[in-house]
């Protein structure tokens, strides 16, 4: 899934992402924040329940708090 969702971004900025989060964390921040899928559509395309989707969002924002973009 990582590599998959990663492609369909296009960009470094997924790299980065899933160098700084788990690839949970990544790839639900990638499917709801860059491609804008609602939580139901994260959870259904990646086999978990919502309120795993939510806990993932939840800890990635946490774990991102305190790193900037770089370019």
């Amino acid at each position: 899934m990582t590599r998959r969702v990663a492609g369909s971004v296009g960009n470094h900025g997924a790299d980065r992402l899933h160098r700084v989060l788990s690839t949970r964390q990544a790839d639900v921040v990638l499917l709801r924040y860059r491609l804008g899928l609602t939580v139901r559509e994260t959870s259904d395309l990646m086999g978990i329940a919502t309120a795993d989707v939510l806990v993932a969002c939840r800890a990635a924002l946490r774990s991102t708090a305190g790193h900037t973009a770089t370019h």
